[in-house]
């Protein structure tokens, strides 16, 4: 009886093992794909990338060639050709987001102004006086360490 019950115990465990290892292997290809079909609808610009890897059990964050285009959809408005983030995943049980080290590589923006109006206005949220401001979950604090920014224009 003992010997069932702990094969049925190790059963589950492998189990549940396989589905975190699942879930962790293809959160990445989820996101990016995500990211790309929805951009359009989440920011209002076109985002596509070459790569994406996220790592759930460390906390970090990687992008590879990643741009934002024009409302045009046709030319680039910004760019970075490498994204690089490690989070202290403890700390945001206590509401602190705390990030050990933040790499930009190859960041390109191009502002244009055309009288009164930018490229970049239609990113910029509009005003409502009608909306009832309510109290954010957003972390209490953000630290950040080790910034490193390389090759910009």
């Amino acid at each position: 009886m003992k010997w069932k019950v702990l094969k049925v115990t190790l059963i589950i465990l492998a189990i549940l093992v396989a589905i975190v290892v699942a879930f962790a292997l293809a959160i990445s290809p989820v996101a990016k794909n995500y990211i790309e079909k929805h951009s359009k609808e989440l920011i209002g610009r076109k985002v596509l990338m070459k790569d994406l890897h996220l790592n759930i059990f460390t906390g970090t964050l990687r992008l590879d060639a990643i741009r934002m285009y024009e409302a045009n959809d046709k030319d680039v408005f910004a760019s970075i050709d490498t994204f690089y983030m490690d989070l202290a995943l403890l700390k945001l049980v206590g509401s602190q987001v705390d990030v050990t080290e933040l790499k930009v590589v190859g960041p390109y923006a191009v502002i244009q102004q055309n009288g009164e109006l930018f490229n970049f206005d239609d990113l910029i949220p509009k005003e409502d006086s009608t909306e009832v401001e309510e109290p954010s979950s957003f972390p209490k604090s953000i630290i950040i360490h080790n910034i490193y920014v390389n090759k910009g224009k």
